[in-house]
């Protein structure tokens, strides 16, 4: 499975299957570098126990300039789960980051373990960030995100009808960092 390249990505993603999770395929649109890691790569996700990130949606992936892979992802789980399968939850970030060299990845989410917060916050009370690509240009890390809602009695959220990039500074072997969002134009053309 090509998990990272450099230039315009097709996202791919992990599907629940009871506990077990599979990752996807990462399809490039252009001839890149890339690295076969598909089994290692199940398992990685596969045995994610906590404490800490459990499993997310909405995945895309990026070579770092340092070699390390960022995962990025939509909701996501963190608290702990047991051998048996049965999971305790601390709660939902609704965005997070997973970085470095399989099998080692350091997991990065805003707030605590025990109050788990989004990576890329929201201004707007009430809305939060979805992940819908990522990419690294210039020495910091883009993450395409789209804005929504939530829908009172759902666990679906409502397309605010804004997007963005998220700027994240790369520091030398830490996790990426939180910058800036900078809103995308929205006309009928976008």
């Amino acid at each position: 499975v090509p998990l990272g390249i450099h230039g315009q990505l097709r996202p791919h993603s992990i599907h629940s299957e009871g506990r077990r999770k599979r990752i996807g395929r990462l399809l490039p649109t252009r001839k890149a570098a890339h690295s076969d890691a598909g089994h290692e790569c199940e398992q990685v996700f596969a045995n994610q126990s906590g404490p800490g990130w459990l499993g997310g949606d909405s995945t895309y992936s990026t070579p770092l300039p340092d070699g390390r892979d960022a995962f990025v992802f939509s909701d996501t789980l963190i608290g702990t789960t047991q051998p048996s399968g049965i999971s305790t939850f601390t709660g939902m970030a609704h965005n997070s980051e997973l970085v470095g060299s399989l099998p080692n990845l350091n997991e990065d989410f805003g707030g605590t373990y025990s109050r788990p917060q989004s990576l890329i916050s929201d201004s707007s009370i009430g809305d939060l960030w979805w992940t819908a690509a990522t990419y690294v240009e210039n020495g910091v890390q883009l993450i395409y995100v789209n804005e929504v809602s939530g829908v009172a009695g759902s666990t679906y959220g409502h397309f605010t009808g804004r997007s963005g990039i998220a700027v994240m500074s790369l520091p030398s072997g830490g996790v990426p960092t939180f910058q800036s969002v900078t809103l995308l134009p929205t006309d009928q053309d976008t």
